[in-house]
C-alpha cells in the first residue's frame, strides 16, 4: 500500500518551528496571501509526490533513513549553538541530508521539468558518455511527464549526494544567532541561496558558484550558513541584533519558496514588507 501524504519537507524540521507545545505552525500561501494554522502532517509534501506506482517505496524510505540519522546530530547543534564540534563523519550526514533537502522539493521538481523543456533539442543531438546515456534517455522520453520526471529527479538526487558531498564539506560553515524579536522562518523550499551583487556572475546561483552564501534555518532562533571559502573571513557562531538581517536572511527564504512559508508566529509582515519595496 503506498503512503499517500509523502514530505519533501520532512516533518522533523518542521516541528523545530511548531508553535510551543502543539505540532501546528502558521503557513502563508504566497499565491493566495492567506495564513492558516497548519497541521505539521498536512504540509510541505504532497500526496504520491514519491510513487512509482509501486507496493512499496524504498526510495521513501531511503529519504527517511537520512533524516533519522541526523536527527541526534542536529538536535547537538540546536543545543550548542555550534558547527565547529561536529566528526568529519557527523558533518559528512548533514551534508548529504542540505543536498538531499535543495534537490526532493516541489521546486525542484518544477526546475528539472523547466530544464527539460529548454534543454530536449541539445540533448537529442548530444553525443553522451557511456554514464549518461540512460539518464539522458529518460529526460529526452519522459516528455515532462509527472511519472518520468520523479525518475529524473530520483536519479539527479543520487547524483548531487556524489558530487556536491565533497564540495559543500570544503566550504565554510557558520552558525548566525538570532538576537532579535522576529523569528527566523522556513518555507517548503528551505535552501535558499544567494550571491552578493559585487561577484561575477551574481544572478547564476548554485552551490560550485563564487562567492555563494547558503542559508538553512534550523530553527526560529538559529540558522546554518555554508559558503564560498575563498571569499569570507566569517566563521563559529555569529550574533545577529540587526532586525533588516533578520529580514534579509527570511526574505531569502520568501523568494525561493514554492508556495508557503512557514513560522512559528502568525505575523508575515516581512512578506508585505518585500511587496511594498518592490
Amino acid at each position: 500500500m503506498t503512503v499517500k501524504m509523502q514530505h519533501y519537507v520532512p516533518r522533523s524540521y518542521l516541528r523545530k518551528f511548531a508553535i510551543s507545545g502543539t505540532e501546528r505552525l502558521f503557513c502563508y500561501n504566497l499565491r493566495t496571501g492567506k495564513v492558516i494554522n497548519a497541521d505539521i502532517g498536512n504540509i510541505g509534501g504532497e500526496q504520491h509526490f514519491y510513487d512509482f506506482n509501486a507496493p512499496n517505496q524504498p526510495f521513501e524510505e531511503y529519504l527517511e533513513a537520512i533524516e533519522s540519522s541526523i536527527s541526534k546530530i542536529y538536535r547537538a547543534i540546536l543545543i550548542e549553538e555550534t558547527v565547529a564540534r561536529l566528526s568529519p563523519n557527523e558533518r559528512e550526514q548533514i551534508a548529504i541530508f542540505l543536498i538531499v533537502q535543495f534537490s526532493r522539493t516541489r521546486h525542484f521538481r518544477e526546475f528539472i521539468k523547466d530544464w527539460t523543456k529548454a534543454n530536449r533539442d541539445g540533448l537529442l543531438g548530444s553525443n553522451p558518455s557511456s554514464n549518461d546515456e540512460e539518464f539522458i534517455s529518460n529526460i529526452i522520453r519522459s516528455g515532462n511527464q509527472e511519472l518520468e520526471i520523479k525518475g529524473i529527479q530520483k536519479t539527479v538526487i543520487m547524483r548531487l549526494i556524489s558530487d556536491l558531498t565533497p564540495l559543500v564539506l570544503r566550504m565554510k560553515w557558520i552558525i548566525f544567532k538570532n538576537q532579535t524579536r522576529d523569528p527566523f522562518i522556513t518555507s517548503d523550499n528551505p535552501i535558499s541561496m544567494f550571491i552578493p551583487k559585487e561577484f561575477p556572475g551574481s544572478t547564476m546561483v548554485g552551490f560550485e558558484r563564487k562567492g555563494i552564501q547558503i542559508y538553512f534555518p534550523l530553527n526560529p532562533s538559529l540558522c546554518l550558513c555554508i559558503c564560498d571559502p575563498t571569499s569570507y573571513d566569517q566563521q563559529g557562531l555569529m550574533q545577529i541584533s540587526e532586525p533588516q538581517e533578520i529580514d534579509f536572511i527570511n526574505g531569502l527564504q520568501v523568494n525561493s519558496a514554492n508556495r508557503h512559508v512557514f513560522s512559528s508566529e502568525g505575523d508575515f509582515s516581512i512578506i508585505r514588507r518585500m511587496k511594498a519595496n518592490q
